[in-house]
């Protein structure tokens, strides 16, 4: 479904060889349904949910960005190319947990990247190079507002490290994030629903996965997604 969620377990081919960051990948998206005048209930929930997140594009501020290109008359009907000068160029600040890993986007080859590391500060240029050379880096390891602008210029990501032995739990507050749109058909939806309602602090993923019979690298990856919106700890 090209509605899906952006596929953060394939995150380093799709950011360092096909050159798709989630906030092209969102974009693209979002064009494609206002482009079609669809509406925004047709985003699969987590799909939604990380939309919020990263760019900041609810129901509401969709429906905005919809009457601002539709009072565009003339251009609505021979054009729908200007949608795109409405959509986000940048990313919103994120919650960094201590423990997910660092990683760097695809850099330009030398000399180019010494062009790009012009643009940048010194702690951020330091924090790409110790990045480079060092493969297993934690959030905790970095400055903090450093991390921030470097994600939001899109030159690292993260990754979310579980393991089967691993606890989780659900914060009260937590699922104000999520995000209510109809149920799909989606295989993909149905099995992330499924695992979330099932999680119980005193259970390990391992266990989880024994119980509900669902492969265990799906059931790790459906909590890293669950960890990175916000859903779970």
């Amino acid at each position: 479904s090209s509605l899906r969620l952006y596929p953060y377990q394939f995150a380093p081919y799709f950011i360092k060889r096909l050159k798709i960051q989630p906030l092209q990948y969102y974009s693209e998206m979002l064009f494609e349904i206002m482009k079609s005048e669809n509406s925004y209930d047709i985003l699969p929930n987590f799909t939604a949910a990380d939309i919020v997140r990263l760019i900041g594009i609810g129901r509401n501020e969709y429906i905005d960005m919809m009457n601002k290109v539709r009072s565009k008359k003339w251009l609505w009907k021979i054009r729908k190319g200007f949608i795109k000068q409405y959509l986000p160029k940048t990313l919103k600040d994120v919650d960094i947990e201590y423990w997910w890993i660092v990683k760097v986007t695809a850099l330009p080859p030398e000399p180019a990247i010494y062009t790009l590391y012009n643009s940048l500060g010194p702690l951020e240029v330091q924090t790409i190079e110790d990045l480079r050379h060092h493969q297993l880096i934690y959030a905790c390891e970095l400055d903090k507002l450093t991390l921030q602008n470097l994600y939001k210029k899109q030159l690292i990501y993260f990754e979310i490290p579980v393991a089967a032995s691993d606890y989780i739990t659900i914060p009260p507050t937590a699922m104000k994030k999520f995000v209510m749109n109809r149920l799909t058909n989606d295989p993909f939806e149905k099995i992330m629903y499924d695992i979330l309602v099932a999680i119980d602090e005193r259970t390990t993923i391992g266990e989880l996965a024994a119980t509900l019979e669902i492969n265990l690298n799906l059931v790790k990856y459906a909590v890293t997604v669950y960890c990175r919106l916000g859903f779970a700890k």
